[in-house]
């Protein structure tokens, strides 16, 4: 599509810095990234959001986002070279402190003394803002991969109050009534 950033990449127009790409999907770094290693998962055809998302797309996202944080958590604990000591306490911590990044959260640009290019992962989180109300600045559906670990300043907001089971069970009829291909009142899908 004209104009987009995720469409330029594809077609070899932009740069990008690609961890993974196939037919279907290409895995990028983020140019604004929350962590080191921070990666968005694309579809190489244009697709705003979900609505324009076929289930034939979501497979090879998913798929190539298991795959990213696989290698997220690879890349934060490579294997020690054969015959190497075990690590010290200090090495295993990170060194002099905690891995800081350049340009997110004022860091430097590599975890000290880790020797990985600062790439830390204790966990992965998924996320995709489908609409500008959600926070979707590229309208181009993309899979945020985002690697975690205590202590990394990023804040997640939800801030929901419990609601009672009643208004529940109405909101979950409601959305499932709506649902295309679903049948009414059961739950589970049908056609």
């Amino acid at each position: 599509m004209n104009g987009c950033i995720f469409c330029e990449i594809v077609a070899g127009r932009a740069e990008a810095s690609v961890v993974y790409e196939d037919d279907s999907v290409m895995a990028i770094l983020d140019l604004h990234p929350a962590a080191i290693g921070h990666t968005l998962v694309i579809p190489r055809t244009h697709m705003t959001g979900l609505t324009d998302a076929s289930d034939e797309i979501g497979a090879p996202l998913w798929r190539a986002a298991r795959r990213v944080a696989a290698g997220l958590r690879a890349a934060a604990n490579p294997p020690a070279p054969a015959g190497s000591p075990p690590a010290t306490a200090s090495e295993a911590a990170g060194g002099a402190g905690v891995a800081g990044l350049e340009g997110v959260a004022g860091g430097s640009e590599t975890a000290r003394g880790s020797g990985n290019a600062g790439v830390r992962c204790e966990g992965v989180r998924l996320s995709l803002a489908d609409g500008e109300a959600a926070g979707q600045e590229v309208f181009h559906l993309h899979l945020h991969v985002v690697p975690r670990y205590p202590g990394d300043g990023i804040v997640i907001a939800a801030g929901g109050r419990r609601r009672a089971r009643g208004l529940l069970d109405r909101d979950a009829a409601l959305i499932r009534d709506a649902l295309p291909g679903w049948a009414t009142g059961s739950g589970r899908g049908g056609d």
